[in-house]
């Protein structure tokens, strides 16, 4: 049975700027897979038109950049719980300490202040190791070979994506009942390659934007009313809040394309 890869899409988003979709994020299965199989992991790298050397290098390190940061913030998620057992005990040996053996005219205001710096380099120190064991060594190893051997090719979902970006756009400005009618739209149609991809591409946009609780991740609907928050920002927000807003929309349209099963 061969694997599905996982994907990182270049998308040209407003005035030319890269928008780099990874699956770096934490809740992709890139980290199980890289941990079950770190010699079988793929990545595929899809773009609408081919970019300039410029442009790689600089997605390159953005990519790079984002592979860190997903590695260190998986490492601390998995320790988390020990983490917090671990410093809530530093801050009771702190105010006990400080309690009992160390007295003072004002009582608990010194306590709770240095038993809250204890709790700040104890955390501070722990996930600082968390991101440095060798099990995140071997994740960010695996994870950078992946990524620099990634073969570059053109796609049909990359350029749809920068399409409903552009048409995004335009019809934010018009109301919320032509983004209904924009959702509306008979869906494109797509065979099992472009569904593939397209599914990457939202699975990893879902992770970015979505806000996963306690219980895991937000459900469907969920997430889609955050979507619909999002898109109207593409035109007024700061450039974090552009990019979040036009992923909003790729996600609201991509997913609107995946709810029609094409036949082959």
């Amino acid at each position: 049975m061969i694997k599905a890869p996982f994907f990182v899409f270049l998308l040209r988003g407003e005035g030319g700027g890269i928008l780099a979709v990874h699956p770096f994020l934490e809740g992709s299965k890139i980290f199980s897979a890289a941990k079950i199989d770190p010699e079988g992991i793929g990545i595929q790298g899809r773009f609408a038109a081919q970019p300039d050397s410029e442009t790689i290098a600089r997605s390159r390190s953005l990519l790079d950049s984002a592979l860190n940061a997903g590695v260190k913030r998986h490492a601390r998620e998995r320790g988390f719980a020990l983490r917090i057992a671990i410093v809530s005990g530093v801050f009771v040996f702190v105010y006990l300490f400080f309690s009992i053996v160390v007295r003072d005219p004002i009582p608990f205001v010194d306590e709770f202040f240095l038993g809250g710096i204890g709790v700040f380099f104890a955390y501070s120190y722990l996930s600082r190791r968390a991101s440095s064991t060798p099990e995140a060594l071997a994740f960010t190893t695996t994870l950078r070979r992946a990524l620099g051997s990634a073969y570059y090719s053109d796609s049909r979902i990359a350029r749809l994506a920068e399409e409903w970006m552009d048409e995004a756009r335009s019809i934010v400005a018009s109301g919320a009942a032509s983004v209904e009618a924009w959702l509306a739209v008979e869906p494109e149609s797509l065979g099992e390659a472009d569904r593939i991809e397209l599914t990457a591409l939202t699975d990893s946009i879902a992770l970015e934007i979505g806000h996963p609780g306690l219980f895991g991740p937000e459900s469907p609907d969920e997430l889609e009313a955050r979507a619909r928050r999002l898109m109207p920002r593409i035109a007024k927000a700061g450039k974090a809040g552009r990019r979040q807003a036009q992923l909003a929309a790729v996600l609201l349209k991509g997913r609107r394309n995946l709810e029609r099963r094409d036949s082959p």
